[in-house]
């Protein structure tokens, strides 16, 4: 529903929860604001940027609150669970691909663990970025362009992460086994680290809470 200046009611939302989310906002606050700009501008027909401002600025006003779990310090729960379910994955594929023989596992899993924590950290950081410069303001064709932007980013970083843990791989000296394990159980220690990320995940993740009696739809992945 565009207002007077143009503005989608489902964009200006989407905008100012990414804002929110940025500004360590909790989830049921978040739904509580969000339902109460959809509500008067559904009402009146108003421009949701003439009545509360730019996202960025409406979004200011509620900061300064309780850190939901998860989100608070250097390290956030996306830090953690994003390359657990990796690690998981590439565990579930090594004994996918092993499945009729024993497989050496050796320190090389150290370094692959570490790859994907450095991923995690950085690339997290470039989304949090890019999400916060593309929703401050309302400028559709910008914020098109550096969605993209980003998602060509999050590939050719995760493409580079693997290369250069086949690199490191291939020039590590050979490392003493810790054990030889079936390739079935790899498959199974692979399934219950990744299912055990996507828990933790859903647990602890500030989840929003809309005060209707329905939910918001369309939720952006900024949580």
């Amino acid at each position: 529903m565009p207002g007077q200046h143009g503005t989608s009611l489902k964009d200006y939302t989407q905008a100012l929860i990414i804002q929110l989310r940025l500004r360590d906002v909790p989830g049921r606050t978040i739904g509580q604001v969000v339902a109460e700009v959809e509500s008067h501008v559904r009402e009146t027909g108003e421009d949701p940027v003439e009545v509360f401002g730019q996202p960025g600025s409406y979004s200011a006003q509620f900061a300064g609150r309780r850190r939901p779990v998860g989100r608070g310090g250097w390290l956030t729960l996306d830090d953690v669970t994003f390359p657990m379910f990796m690690i998981g994955a590439l565990v579930m594929l090594n004994g996918v691909l092993n499945l009729g023989e024993s497989v050496d596992v050796t320190a090389g899993v150290v370094s692959w663990a570490a790859l994907f924590v450095i991923y995690a950290l950085v690339v997290v950081r470039i989304d949090i970025a890019v999400a916060d410069r593309e929703t401050r303001t309302i400028t559709t064709a910008r914020r098109a362009h550096r969605r993209r932007a980003a998602s060509w980013l999050r590939f050719l970083a995760l493409f580079a992460t693997f290369t250069l843990g086949r690199v490191i791989s291939s020039r590590l000296p050979h490392a003493p086994v810790f054990v030889s394990l079936p390739g079935w159980s790899l498959v199974l220690v692979g399934l219950v680290v990744a299912a055990v990320s996507i828990w933790a995940y859903q647990r602890w993740s500030d989840q929003i809470v809309d005060p209707r009696p329905w939910h918001l739809k369309g939720r952006p992945k900024w949580r």
